[in-house]
């Protein structure tokens, strides 16, 4: 189906796959399939704007990643245009996307009371949103960051 739906996708809307500062194709197209081999024939010449997948959870992975990744990247952009609620609202989002793929990557359930040891990249985003908050003016409530 992918070898089909894939190429049709990317053609028609190939400017909602690609970043329009930098004009760099997103990998942002996931395929879940059982024989990633099977696929390669048909997915190079869209390789630039895919990930292909065979365990549901390492797609689950990237995928949180990505998402969280892209909040990151949608903040420092929305900041640059002084909307700092809306930059706070989104790195506050990738806080929580990062915190359940620091849960995966440690192996720690969903449901696992036990305390998640945050990444360097989490750490980053902490002060992140510091700086967001420090650059916020002070009349600004708690409730009307996030």
């Amino acid at each position: 189906m992918g070898e089909n739906v894939v190429p049709k996708i990317i053609e028609r809307y190939r400017q909602i796959f690609t970043d329009p500062i930098t004009d760099t194709p997103y990998p942002s197209v996931y395929i879940f399939c059982l024989d990633i081999e099977f696929h390669m024939t048909w997915a190079m010449e869209y390789l630039e704007y895919l990930q292909m997948f065979d365990i549901e959870s390492e797609l689950l992975e990237r995928m949180t990643r990505d998402i969280a990744e892209y909040f990151i990247m949608r903040g420092a952009r929305i900041r640059q245009d002084n909307n700092l609620k809306g930059a706070l609202q989104r790195l506050n989002w990738a806080k929580k996307l990062w915190y359940q793929y620091d849960k995966m990557q440690q192996q720690i359930p969903t449901d696992d009371p036990r305390p998640v040891r945050a990444s360097q990249r989490a750490n980053e985003i902490d002060a992140l949103i510091a700086e967001v908050e420090a650059e916020l003016p002070e009349d600004s409530s708690n409730d009307e960051r996030v």
